[in-house]
């Protein structure tokens, strides 16, 4: 008898732990489903969020891409309500539901509380360039801007830099201007730092086509479709697929440049308009501070002299001041390779004068390049002598 108990007491504690086995294979099965997240912040309010179906409830048109549908943010966002009070402070989210137009180029992301009527939408947009209709074709879904809209900026994320070095993690401003969003794979997409094009955009070659903070510092969080599997996406690997596809979009965007650029008209004729000479040393003198590799062929104005004034201070009274004059001019560069370039300049020359004065007392008064646009690519054929 005694060794038939203690038979149906291991029988017990067998099936017991296998029970609680499987409920932990199960439940790993669902956070994974779910995105629900380890982390001990917010762990029940994000989960949840990601459990409630009120998103699974609503249709939407399914986009050329597949992107659109539900997704879960690997490190939960948060809101901080709306100004006039209304909606509460600091809801954490997770799940999200995804809307696409990349003919458009714009991304939607509402959450459950949208659908509650508390909060807005997250807007990501490609802009309107005409290019970006060429992505979408090419799946090329990539720097979809964080809108700078008010509503945009209430949402904050999680500081994963300090989480990662096992700080006690701070919510930062989300600086949705900063941010933007790029298609990493099927089910995948990241939030990262701006791959704003350089604005002296002249070849997608090399790291210099996009600014310099995208190689600092990274914050990324990973958006994606349950079930999909975001552990192979390193921080190396997003980096360089997000250079990937910022690439694609430069040559692009060069494309659209070449076939849109147009020189300015050249202008005679105008009020003392100082040698070409003049000119041209004073635009050599801004290439040389800016060090640029090209090299100048000429130049020519596109405006006349335009005084401008400044209210000075005399020891009494301000008085109106008539203190420089600007005009604008294009400097051409020599072709290299078969690629021609030119830049936008303003010259500016300072007016010798005391407080009070009205009259034109630039001669002798040297000029100076006060302003320049970036060197643009254009098309061999359009560049204007």
């Amino acid at each position: 008898m005694k060794h038939k108990v203690l038979l149906m007491a291991a029988l017990i504690g067998c099936l017991s732990f296998q029970s609680s086995q499987a409920q932990g294979f199960l439940g790993k099965l669902k956070d994974k489903a779910t995105g629900k997240s380890n982390s001990s912040s917010g762990n029940k309010e994000t989960e949840k969020d990601s459990l409630a179906q009120d998103l699974e409830k609503i249709t939407i048109k399914q986009d050329r891409n597949n992107i659109g549908g539900i997704y879960y943010f690997q490190k939960p966002l948060i809101h901080e309500g709306n100004d006039s009070g209304f909606g509460p402070k600091k809801t954490m989210f997770k799940k999200v539901l995804i809307e696409a137009d990349a003919d458009k180029g714009w991304i939607w992301m509402r959450t459950r509380k949208w659908e509650e009527g508390l909060f807005g939408k997250l807007l990501f947009s490609m802009g309107d360039e005409s290019w970006v209709k060429d992505l979408a074709k090419a799946n090329i879904i990539s720097g979809l801007n964080g809108s700078s809209s008010q509503e945009n900026m209430r949402y904050h994320y999680l500081d994963l830099m300090k989480m990662n070095s096992g700080e006690k993690a701070a919510w930062q401003p989300f600086q949705m201007d900063r941010v933007q969003l790029t298609w990493l794979e099927p089910g995948v997409l990241v939030l990262h730092t701006s791959t704003t094009l350089a604005k002296s955009l002249k070849a997608c070659e090399g790291p210099s086509f996009i600014n310099t903070e995208f190689y600092g510092e990274q914050q990324f969080n990973l958006v994606y479709k349950a079930g999909a599997d975001i552990s192979k996406w390193t921080t190396e690997k997003i980096k360089q697929r997000i250079f990937e596809q910022a690439l694609k979009r430069c040559e692009f965007f060069l494309a659209d440049a070449l076939a849109k650029n147009v020189m300015p008209n050249k202008v005679t004729g105008s009020k003392e308009e100082p040698s070409n000479a003049a000119i041209l040393k004073a635009a050599q003198e801004r290439a040389t501070h800016y060090k640029y590799a090209e090299t100048i062929d000429y130049v020519y104005p596109t405006s006349a002299w335009v005084n401008r004034y400044e209210n000075i201070w005399n020891g009494n009274v301000v008085l109106r001041t008539l203190t420089n004059r600007r005009m604008n001019f294009v400097v051409v560069y020599k072709k290299v390779n078969g690629k021609c370039y030119y830049e936008e300049m303003t010259l500016e020359q300072p007016n010798t004068y005391t407080a009070g004065t009205i009259d034109e007392k630039f001669t002798g008064n040297g000029v100076f390049v006060s302003g320049n646009m970036g060197i643009r690519a254009v098309d061999c054929s359009k560049v204007k002598k």
